[in-house]
């Protein structure tokens, strides 16, 4: 194991040419969430680092690397967040949107230009275990386990959640389908396809849960990035790398809750 910053590119290069990866998982990111505010950091890990990656990849022997799989966002779409397809117009509305559609097309160059394995998947959202534990499902989750609710920003805000066992399938086939030159290059989203609101969402825990008393929608700030209809349109997904959605919102809850039960904090 070895670990090195991404934004550096004499370390990357030495990383590359150290391991001399067969495929590449770029998942690196900056600016996500909401308490990740350094502009400079979002531009130099999401676009830079992806670069510096690229570069390694590129300097490698010829066939050396059979995929560059990298980790986008769906916030690429930004404002055009209505089942958007892989060809509708990007319209960003933040600087990690921007960073991320950024690295979109260096991905696409490298691949269709360059002829490099390259492949860049736009994440809907993802949740799962070992979520980071201020975000929506893991807050959520562990309200519920207590029988009481968290805070929540507006009701007919929504989001398409993909379960990261899902997602890290997709990855999977990305890597494989590679193969296949006539895929270099190309941004595939991954996503269910299904708009979940928050007062969705509330209605399945209150479900699981048994919870007896009622969700305060508006209890806490919307993000300046939250938008009323955000959801997906697998259907590339499905074209190309034969991906489908194999867990349900009520499935991925439960196995959250499962495995909040037995690893998440005691206290």
């Amino acid at each position: 194991m070895a670990k090195v910053d991404i934004t550096n590119r004499e370390e990357i290069s030495w990383l590359v040419r150290k391991i001399e990866p067969k495929t590449i998982f770029n998942l690196s990111a900056y600016g996500g969430h909401s308490y990740q505010t350094d502009t400079d950091k979002i531009y130099s890990t999401n676009y830079l680092g992806a670069l510096n990656a690229l570069n390694a990849l590129r300097n490698l022997p010829a066939a050396e690397c059979r995929a560059f799989v990298q980790a986008g966002s769906s916030s690429e779409y930004g404002l055009n967040s209505a089942a958007p397809d892989e060809k509708n117009e990007l319209v960003p509305n933040s600087d990690y949107a921007v960073s991320k559609v950024g690295a979109s097309y260096l991905i696409k160059y490298y691949g269709k230009v360059l002829g490099l394995p390259t492949m860049h998947l736009r994440l809907y959202s993802i949740y799962g275990p070992w979520e980071d534990r201020r975000r929506l499902m893991p807050v959520l989750v562990s309200n519920c386990l207590k029988n009481r609710w968290p805070q929540f920003v507006a009701e007919e805000l929504s989001h398409d959640f993909v379960y990261v066992d899902d997602c890290t399938s997709a990855f999977i086939k990305a890597a494989l389908c590679l193969y296949d030159k006539r895929s270099f290059g190309e941004s595939v989203n991954i996503a269910t396809g299904i708009k979940t609101t928050m007062a969705d969402l509330a209605g399945k825990a209150k479900e699981i849960f048994s919870i007896s008393s009622e969700p305060q929608f508006g209890s806490m700030p919307n993000r300046k990035w939250d938008i009323r209809n955000w959801y997906g349109n697998p259907k590339l997904a499905h074209k190309i790398l034969g991906w489908h959605y194999r867990t349900s919102l009520e499935e991925g809850l439960r196995l959250l809750t499962a495995w909040e039960r037995e690893f998440g904090p005691k206290n």
